[in-house]
């Protein structure tokens, strides 16, 4: 339900949509996100099991780890595109 600059069709992306935005604006390159993903990690809305979803780090080379929903890590909304 986020709303941003008349807005409301924001959604918590998938890691395949989430790694979609991220390597089509350049980032590959460890250590340097820019501002869209400021912090390293970011959780998406894939889920494993009831209890966890994936988690992915941009900042380093490390694969998307699957932790439980009880942490707390930073979100990255994004629109259709």
């Amino acid at each position: 339900n986020y709303s941003l600059n008349g807005y409301g069709d924001w959604f918590l992306p998938s890691s395949q949509e989430l790694m979609a935005v991220w390597m089509s604006l350049g980032f590959p390159r460890k250590g340097d996100t820019g501002d869209l993903f400021d912090g390293p990690e970011r959780w998406t809305s894939t889920e494993i099991s009831a209890n966890q979803a994936t988690v992915i780090d941009f900042t380093s080379t490390n694969p998307p780890r699957n932790l439980n929903k009880d942490q707390a890590f930073r979100v990255r909304a994004i629109r259709s595109f």
